[in-house]
This record gives C-alpha cells, structure tokens and sequence, in this order.
C-alpha cells in the first residue's frame, strides 16, 4: 500500500516495522522513497520523520514543476518545429522563414507561437 501511495500521487508514505522484520520491510520499501521507522518509537522520533517527509515532499513538488515546465517547452518545440515543417513543405518556404513567419503570425494575431503554429497544423493536416 505504501508502495502505490508513494508512486500514484508523488506523495511520501511512512511504515512502521517491528524491529526483527525492520531490515526486510526496508531494503523492499525504500526503494520507492517510503520512510521506515521501528515500532516502538518514540514521539519525538516520528516528529522528526514526519518534518523530513515534509521537506522531502516539498523538494518533489519543486522538481515535479521543473519537470513539468521542461515538458511544455519541449512540446512547444514539437508543435513549432512540425509547423515549420509544414510550412517548407507546402508553402516552399526555407527554415529561416518558416520560424519568422510562425513568430510573425503570433505577434500579429497577440497569441503566443504554440498556438500560432498548432493553427498551422491545424490548416495543413
């Protein structure tokens, strides 16, 4: 159960384990990124897990917004590119003019190049 919720959301799952199955729940769990804590603990114990799963939390949310803007911007450039291509392909125009006439064409219309080339696509397809 740890396992999925740790993989599904992105999320940080925390097990306690009885200290004679602590080293077998660990070397299968902490491979996922699920915190293991023996039972019994103590209080102060799991409040210092607890603060780490949070800055660990904290550090994927981070990392999964680079990662998503890094995406965008590579399906920018697909959607771009593919235009461009059209445009040489149809309209015989060279690269160079393809990729200014896609930026003109956004300017012109106040939309961003995205949108101006996947109109593009849209035209051609």
């Amino acid at each position: 159960l740890c396992i999925d919720i740790s993989r599904n959301n992105g999320t940080i799952a925390a097990i306690f384990a009885a200290n004679d199955t602590y080293d077998e729940i660990y070397a299968k769990v902490s491979v996922h990124g699920v915190f293991v804590l023996h039972k019994p603990t103590s209080k102060t114990l799991v409040s210092q897990a607890v603060s780490l799963m949070v800055c660990a939390r904290e550090r994927l949310r981070s990392l999964e917004k680079k990662v998503g803007n890094t995406e965008s911007k590579l399906d920018e450039i697909r959607i771009v590119n593919k235009a461009k291509w059209l445009l040489i392909d149809q309209e015989g125009l060279s690269e160079a003019d393809a990729h200014k006439y896609i930026e003109k064409s956004a300017m012109d219309s106040g939309i961003t190049k995205r949108l101006a080339a996947q109109l593009i696509i849209d035209k051609y397809l």
